[in-house]
């Protein structure tokens, strides 16, 4: 009996210390994180940051009216057409070829995949050379995907004119890609060894 009393005594020990330790765990956890709760006066919509950072990229923006009106054309229509409507767009955009070309960047990546037909109306859009990278890219790689072999190595010689032979590693990797895809190892590989 006495042996019955010694267990069930350690027992109730044993619970006492594991519900001890919930209530401290409990009670740090409410000291250390009950500031991180927003108060209700931060939640006014006032920004600390002041308002001319919550309002939204204009290049953005303007990118994604641009996709939207050119998403119906996005596939089969014509290259003129498509260029007709980029201009129509473009009228009343930003003319500095730099702000141009990075506007026409965002609208490619915010279309997604077109066809041939669109890639040379943003093409012809931007102008020669085309000196955005990110342009350069979203091009190259619809070249790429459409396996257009004369305009991608027209723009990558743009490329390559502007940079030297150490072009951006994003667009090397198209080179190599596309060197590849001709079935070109030995271009491929003297790509590799200037990267």
């Amino acid at each position: 009996m006495t042996e019955c009393l010694h267990m069930l005594w350690a027992t109730l020990q044993g619970a006492k210390l594991e519900i001890g330790v919930f209530l401290l765990a409990a009670t740090l956890h409410l000291l250390l994180f009950s500031s991180r709760v927003p108060s209700p006066k931060a939640t006014t919509g006032k920004s600390k940051l002041g308002d001319d950072q919550r309002k939204p990229d204009s290049v953005a923006t303007n990118a994604v009216a641009m996709a939207r009106a050119l998403k119906p054309l996005r596939t089969g229509a014509s290259k003129e057409v498509l260029q007709n409507e980029l201009a129509n767009l473009l009228r009343d955009q930003v003319k500095e070829p730099s702000a141009l070309q990075a506007l026409l960047a965002n609208v490619l990546e915010n279309l997604g995949r077109g066809d041939l037909q669109l890639l040379g109306a943003v093409r012809e859009a931007a102008g020669r050379p085309v000196t955005d990278l990110k342009l350069a890219q979203q091009l190259l790689r619809g070249y790429l995907n459409y396996k257009d072999r004369h305009e991608f190595e027209q723009l990558f010689a743009e490329v390559e004119s502007q940079h030297g032979k150490k072009v951006p590693h994003n667009i090397g990797v198209l080179a190599i890609q596309f060197a590849l895809a001709g079935d070109n190892l030995e271009a491929a590989l003297a790509r590799l060894r200037l990267d």
